[in-house]
Order: C-alpha cells, then sequence, then structure tokens
C-alpha cells in the first residue's frame, strides 16, 4: 500500500530500520507494523512522523490545525460532512473526531484522505516548499494555552526571571495571570487594541504562546524590546535553518527547550512542542528539559 511504501522509502533514506524507528517513536514494533499495515489510530501515526521528518500531506510542516485544513480541503472539493460520511461508510461523529482533533483510527484517515485523491496522507518535508506555517486568518490562529500549563512553563522559568515581564499575546491571560507576582509586568493582545509589534517599550522577559503564524515576526520584534524570551511553539518551527540565523545574527542563543506533551484540546500535528527560552549573548550549550519529568510540575495531572 501506498503508506507502507512511503514509510519504507524514508527508512531507507533516513538509515533506519523497523526497531530503531519504533523505538524513536515510542511505539512498540507490533504498533509500527500496525501502522505501516494500515490499521492502529492516527495519534500513533502522528508519533512517527517527527523521525521521518514527515508531516501531514495536506498541511505545512508544524501546522497546529491539520484537522481544520483537512476540512478545508474537503469544502474546497464541495464536499460536507454528510457527503464524506455516506461515500467512505463512516459516520458523521469519526469526521468530526478526524476534523476536531485528529483522533480515531487511521484505517478512517485513509478513507477520507483517498476520497480527496491522497495516495497517502503524510509527505516528507524535503516535499514541501514552506518550512513554516502559512499565514492563518487571525481567528485560526488564536490557540489558548490551557492555564495549568501555561502556570507549569511559568513556574519552571521563575527562579531566572526578574524586573518586567511582558505577554505580547495575552489572549485570555493564561500566561500573564501566572507571572511571579513581586515582579512587574505588562500585556499586549491585539484584540483589545494592543498590538505587539507597535509596542514601544523594553521589558526584561518576554513569555507567551505567540500566533504562529507570525513567529518570524515576534521574534524579531521579541529579540528588540527584551534580552530573555520564552516562547510556546513547535520544535520544527523554531529550527529552520533561517529562524536559527535570524536568532544567532541577533545576538541570542536557544539556551533551553522545555518539552510538555501536546494539551488535549488543542489538534495533534505529531510535532514536539517546546517553550524556547532565548537568551541575549548565549553561547553555550541547549539544556533540552522536559516538563513532565520535573517534580515541582505536575500540570498533567491538573489538566
Amino acid at each position: 500500500m501506498p503508506l507502507e511504501r512511503l514509510i519504507e522509502d524514508r527508512m531507507r533514506r533516513l538509515g533506519l530500520n523497523k526497531s530503531s524507528l519504533a523505538a524513536r517513536s515510542g511505539l512498540s514494533r507490533p504498533t509500527l507494523r500496525q501502522i505501516m499495515n494500515g490499521k492502529g489510530t492516527i495519534s500513533s501515526l502522528a508519533q512517527v512522523l517527527p523521525p521521518l521528518a514527515c508531516t501531514w500531506a495536506w498541511c505545512p510542516p508544524g501546522s497546529i490545525h491539520p484537522g481544520a485544513a483537512l476540512a478545508e480541503l474537503r469544502r474546497r472539493r464541495g464536499l460536507t460532512q454528510a457527503q464524506v460520511s455516506d461515500r467512505i461508510s463512516l459516520s458523521r461523529p469519526v469526521i468530526i473526531g478526524i476534523e476536531k482533533r485528529m483522533r480515531g483510527e487511521l484505517a478512517s484517515l485513509l478513507a477520507y484522505t483517498q476520497l480527496l485523491g491522497m495516495a497517502a496522507p503524510i509527505a516528507s518535508i524535503s516535499s514541501k516548499r514552506r518550512l513554516i506555517p502559512a499565514s492563518n486568518a487571525p481567528e485560526r490562529d488564536r490557540v489558548m494555552t490551557p492555564p495549568a500549563l501555561a502556570r507549569a512553563i511559568c513556574e519552571h522559568f521563575a527562579p531566572h526571571m526578574h524586573g518586567l515581564i511582558l505577554d505580547p499575546a495575552r489572549g485570555d491571560g493564561a500566561f500573564y495571570d501566572h507571572f511571579p507576582s513581586h515582579l512587574a509586568k505588562d500585556w499586549c493582545e491585539i484584540t483589545d487594541g494592543s498590538d505587539f509589534l507597535a509596542w514601544q517599550g523594553q521589558a526584561d522577559w518576554i513569555v507567551t504562546n505567540p500566533p504562529w503564524s507570525r513567529l518570524a515576526d515576534f521574534m524579531v520584534k521579541a529579540m528588540n524590546c527584551a534580552d530573555n524570551i520564552v516562547f510556546v511553539a513547535p520544535l520544527p518551527n523554531l529550527t529552520t535553518k533561517a529562524r536559527l540565523r535570524t536568532i544567532h545574527k541577533a545576538g541570542f542563543g536557544i539556551a533551553e527547550l522545555l518539552q510538555f506533551e501536546t494539551p488535549r484540546e488543542w489538534p495533534q500535528s505529531g510535532f514536539q512542542l517546546v517553550a524556547a527560552w532565548i537568551r541575549r549573548g548565549h553561547a553555550g550549550a541547549c539544556r533540552f528539559t522536559s516538563l513532565e519529568a520535573s517534580a515541582s510540575n505536575s500540570w498533567l495531572r491538573a489538566a
């Protein structure tokens, strides 16, 4: 089948075998065999994407809305959910589960993507022309961070924080409300009339979940406004050659990449999410840490 051939081709190109791919994906070999045979779950296939350097075939790498992008493609094909349901003999709740949360059986996703004209639901990143997400409409770029996750990230970096902290994309205040209470704080939020890209102040720390479609603009602006930046984003979006060049040319370095599990409320893109600490003058090693492994941060239990 096309999916099996694609996975085998990527393994060959990357020098992987089934055992090493399963280990890097955090899957068992039987689960990997299921995926290659078009069985198992969508979330299991998502785990295979990063080690294969692949992404979902219908949307850019790092997209936080693969299900929504699939729904958009369906609409462009002139199909309703009910019509898709009829044509591939799946219930509407199954279609909704794929479009809203990228959850369900892999066989259902294969049937759906084949109906839309795709030979396989994944593609190599190198076959894509863009390495960053395409521009989103503002309403689709507004994905709120669960307060428990924002609190855990703030607590993790709090021992280093000082001076004035700015949240340049406050949203509902998930990060802003959990900044250390003894420090000064400020915020921007474009929907409330305060555009960070037009902000004229200076801060010691900038901490937020920025709009990922505007990550490049937010990064450049933040490096002009503060010495310490913590941005939540997919790891691939932060480590393209162009992004790293921009960071280094501005005199910054990545001091820490704090990984965490994708919140249940967010679409499952298959890419590792991190809170990246980008620090002026940092030229040393980058620490790769895990929020879930930290004894002081148990946001999963709180979520």
